[in-house]
């Protein structure tokens, strides 16, 4: 089957608004068999369809483990599904795991796009989404400040939500712990200054942070602090990157230009939130001609940043956190939350760092 665009025009003034950028899905494909993750919270919930809350479970009346297994939907079923945005390539990939998985599982499926960075778009395209009457929500939203608006449409339509990436009240949590990709990347900044063999005392650590993330930035300060440990001669130097890549690369920049060449600066380290981000410190650090003395990790191996790291620029490494399986873990969390099962609170998958020595297995004739 076709997926099929549907457009909701907004409506006048005062009207109940829909959303403009909609789309009903399906398109089975196999699921991958099931899949264990590599970390999992203490606390685990239960959704409760009289109070409309996820209540908490006792230690010792739900199961040691969780397992994402592929399972079909209970009749009826209804994902609705948040997309961050449809236009860089590592939500792409989060897109079309999510919409695979919910054909596989026989269950329907509506996305609408939040379209990030917009501030306004997250609380318009909810109303639509709760206008269809999903059984449950998997929300992509990243912007911290709209998370309360967005959850509270959601919580008033009595809609359990799954959460990506960003962890909020009354919400099941999936994607990368922010704090261990964090860890990750900066054991392997150090590592890649101490083979380079650049003085402790003439590297900059630049952290670029994008306040609208909240508690995603934690990817650039853990790795800052991690790096720190590591290397405790080092400098640091964070920079506010505004709240889109366009002004992040202006905002490098405009710090290259502040802190030339030579001294702490003479060699510079980045750890960045996504691929998205350490391409546009990458350019900044290319355009001033200090890629030389560089090297950037990225946050998630899209293809884009795989492509980066083969190209043999600065960005150096990346943290994978297989976005081409989210909906292999997410929609059976969803089914399971759906039965009456309990979930754990959080699921966070495996990270590994993709680097110039393995890019070639990734996204293999791309």
């Amino acid at each position: 089957m076709r997926w099929t665009r549907k457009l909701l025009w907004l409506l006048p003034v005062g009207a109940v608004c829909c959303a403009a950028a909609s789309t009903a899905f399906s398109a089975p494909k196999a699921a991958s068999p099931g899949l264990v993750p590599a970390e999992l919270s203490s606390a685990w919930v239960k959704w409760n369809k009289q109070t409309c809350k996820f209540d908490a479970v006792p230690k010792g009346q739900h199961p040691k483990t969780w397992t994402a297994i592929p399972q079909k939907a209970p009749a009826g079923t209804l994902i609705g599904y948040g997309e961050q945005a449809e236009n860089n390539p590592f939500a792409t990939a989060v897109n079309d795991s999510i919409k695979r998985a919910t054909a596989a599982s026989g269950a329907q499926g509506f996305a609408v796009n939040y379209q990030w960075p917009d501030t306004a778009q997250p609380v318009i395209q909810a109303q639509a989404l709760v206008q269809k009457k999903p059984s449950v929500v998997i929300s992509f939203n990243v912007i911290a400040a709209t998370i309360p608006a967005v959850n509270a449409l959601f919580n008033k339509a009595c809609t359990p939500v799954i959460q990506i990436t960003q962890l909020a009240p009354n919400a099941t949590l999936f994607g990368a712990s922010n704090q261990n990709a964090g860890q990750v990347a900066g054991q392997y900044l150090a590592n890649y200054v101490k083979k380079k063999h650049w003085d402790p005392k003439k590297v900059t650590l630049v952290g670029p942070t994008v306040a609208g993330l909240g508690a995603i930035n934690k990817r650039v300060t853990t790795c800052a602090s991690t790096f720190k440990k590591l290397l405790p001669q080092t400098s640091y130097s964070a920079v506010n990157m505004g709240a889109s890549v366009t002004t992040g690369q202006q905002a490098m920049t405009d710090w290259l230009t502040a802190h030339p060449s030579g001294g702490s600066a003479t060699y510079l380290v980045s750890c960045t939130i996504a691929d998205i981000w350490s391409i546009a410190v990458s350019n900044a650090i290319t355009s001033s001609g200090r890629a030389g003395n560089a090297a950037i990790i990225g946050q998630g191996a899209s293809l884009d940043g795989v492509k980066a790291i083969r190209a043999g620029g600065p960005i150096v490494a990346s943290t994978w956190f297989d976005a081409g399986r989210y909906g292999d873990y997410i929609v059976p969390m969803a089914i399971d939350i759906l039965k009456g099962q309990a979930v754990p609170l959080e699921v966070h998958q495996k990270l590994l760092i993709v680097d110039k020595a393995n890019a070639n297995k990734f996204y293999k004739g791309q």
